[in-house]
């Protein structure tokens, strides 16, 4: 493993707000670019992406509770 891959695997304070901007990100891109596509709406997919947008928005949540006593 190199000192990279290494500082990405260990846990600090500022990857929990790092991980709560990537899941805004992902929220954001299914909002604008998935939510009534017409390609979606023909597929009837647009329970998937609401299941997506859920997942996500709970990951958000999920990091959003963490502090430093939960270090693993």
């Amino acid at each position: 493993m190199t000192d990279l891959e290494d500082d990405f695997q260990t846990y600090n304070p500022g990857h929990q707000i790092e991980g709560m901007d990537r899941c805004m990100t992902l929220l954001s891109l299914l909002d604008t670019l998935l939510t009534g596509h017409p390609a979606v709406t023909r597929a009837e997919g647009e329970p998937l992406v609401t299941q997506a947008f859920d997942a996500i928005a709970s990951l958000y949540q999920k990091i959003g509770t963490l502090d430093e006593s939960d270090e693993k």
